[in-house]
């Protein structure tokens, strides 16, 4: 379970420290933010679209589910695609190291394991982010620029 909520809750936290970092007036928190809104806000339009139901969160407990049910106030309930799968890919793509990497796949991984999602619903969020990676996150030259 501790692992359960950590990969759950860990992309708010790192919103946070992304968001605290904007008063450093960096470009680098500045452009994750905004991709990760993008990304957030997309995922759950389509969320809303495609209304495909969880397979079931039935090894959430009291707390969680108040805390779960505060946050989908916000957002929608649905699964399809995988917004945890959306955040992982596409701050791995930006932040690229073995360390977000490893913690991308485990927090995809416990999407699957812990019944939030499906194997098909997380691939597709997979596939989503990269595809936002690739068309309109280039577009609005929110990649990382590689320098030699």
């Amino acid at each position: 379970m501790v692992v359960d909520a950590f990969f759950t809750y860990l992309p708010l936290v790192l919103c946070i420290y992304h968001l605290r970092g904007l008063t450093r007036r960096s470009v680098y928190h500045s452009n994750q933010i905004i991709r990760i809104a993008l990304c957030f806000i997309v995922s759950n339009i389509l969320k809303l679209y495609f209304r495909m139901d969880r397979p079931g969160d039935v090894n959430r407990g009291y707390i969680r589910g108040i805390v779960d049910n505060g946050i989908y106030i916000f957002t929608s309930n649905y699964a399809f695609p995988s917004t945890h799968s959306v955040f992982y890919t596409q701050y791995f793509m930006y932040n690229m190291s073995v360390f977000t990497f490893l913690i991308g796949l485990f927090g995809i991984f416990t999407r699957v394991f812990y019944n939030h999602h499906t194997p098909q619903q997380v691939f597709f969020g997979l596939c989503f982010a990269l595809f936002m990676e690739i068309s309109l996150l280039n577009r609005f030259k929110l990649r990382k620029k590689i320098c030699y």
